[in-house]
C-alpha cells in the first residue's frame, strides 16, 4: 500500500518540474530519485483517479456592515494517472540527462562510478517495486510496469560500475 498526501504529493512534482524547466541539470540527484520513487510507487498502486474532497468553513466579512458571515465551502483536489505518467517521464528523462552529464565529466571511469552510485539506489528500488506489483496486478497496473520497466532498461546503463565497452574502446581511441 501507497499513501499520497495530495496536496503535498502535487506540490513536490511541480516543484521539480518547474525547476527542470528552468535548469535541468539543476535539482541533486537525490531529489530526483526520491521524487521518481514517489511517482512510481503511487502511479503502480492507484486502482482509480486520486481524488479528495473535503469541506471547510470559510469567514469573510461583509466590508458595507461589517458583520462577520461563515459559510462551509466543499474543496476538491486531485491527482489523475496521466498526470503520474507524464510526471514519471519527464522527471525520470532529465534523472537520465543529469547521469549523461556526470558521465561526460573530467575522469571517465570516476564518471561512471559516480553516476552509477546516483543510478543503483533508484534502480533498485524501481526494480523491486515492479517485481512487487508484478505478482498481484491487473492488466492496467501491468501496462503502468512496462513503461516503468523500460525506463529499468535506460537506467541500467548508468546503474552499472563501469561504462559500456564500446564507450571504453573509443576514449582508448582517442
Amino acid at each position: 500500500t501507497a499513501t499520497a498526501v495530495v496536496p503535498r504529493m502535487q506540490r513536490q512534482i511541480d516543484v521539480v518540474l518547474a525547476t527542470i524547466k528552468k535548469e535541468p541539470l539543476g535539482l541533486e540527484p537525490r531529489l530526483f530519485r526520491d521524487t521518481l520513487l514517489k511517482v512510481g510507487r503511487i502511479w503502480l498502486s492507484v486502482d482509480q483517479e486520486i481524488k479528495l474532497e473535503f469541506e471547510t468553513e470559510v469567514t469573510s466579512k461583509d466590508k458595507a456592515t461589517g458583520a462577520a458571515h461563515t459559510a462551509r465551502q466543499t474543496v476538491h483536489t486531485g491527482m489523475d494517472r496521466q498526470v503520474l505518467a507524464a510526471a514519471f517521464e519527464e522527471i525520470g528523462g532529465a534523472f537520465l540527462m543529469l547521469l549523461e552529464a556526470l558521465t561526460r565529466h573530467s575522469s571517465h571511469r570516476d564518471a561512471f562510478k559516480r553516476a552509477a552510485g546516483e543510478a543503483r539506489p533508484l534502480h533498485e528500488a524501481l526494480a523491486a517495486l515492479v517485481a512487487a506489483e508484478g505478482q498481484q496486478s491487473d492488466q492496467r497496473q501491468r501496462e503502468r510496469s512496462l513503461v516503468i520497466r523500460k525506463y529499468l532498461r535506460k537506467l541500467d546503463h548508468y546503474a552499472k560500475n563501469q561504462p559500456p565497452e564500446d564507450t571504453i574502446n573509443s576514449v582508448a581511441v582517442e
